[in-house]
């Protein structure tokens, strides 16, 4: 039930795609994903995004998606590129969810090839 979570990023956390941020003393690191959440939900999105990953590799040869700029970039490994698709679809499907609308890719800009 999308009304369980408060925001997208809550949902994104129990999926398991928000990342780990941990903290003290006024200092703030952000680090990689975690291993808990949904095991179904989040074997199932991660498969949907490696799926948007091969296909912009495959079919967006000018490099014009900013996931292309993720792949082009060399400091990010394909794993983050994944989970970060994969993170944005989780937020993506809980506003579809919640609010009763239907999907308009040109409001995500991470999921448009």
């Amino acid at each position: 039930d999308p009304n369980d979570y408060p925001d997208s990023r809550h949902f994104a956390a129990f999926v398991g795609f928000a990342p780990k941020v941990t903290g003290s003393g006024g200092k703030v690191s952000v680090g990689g994903t975690r291993k808990s959440g949904n095991r179904i939900l989040k074997r199932v999105l991660y498969m949907c995004a490696i799926s948007r990953y091969g296909q912009t590799k495959k079919y967006d040869p000018e490099r014009t998606s900013k996931v292309a700029t993720l792949i082009d970039n060399e400091d990010v490994s394909n794993k983050r590129i994944v989970c970060s698709i994969a993170n944005r679809m989780a937020r993506v499907a809980w506003t579809i969810a919640k609010h009763g609308e239907k999907f308009d890719g040109k409001k995500c800009r991470l999921l448009e090839l």
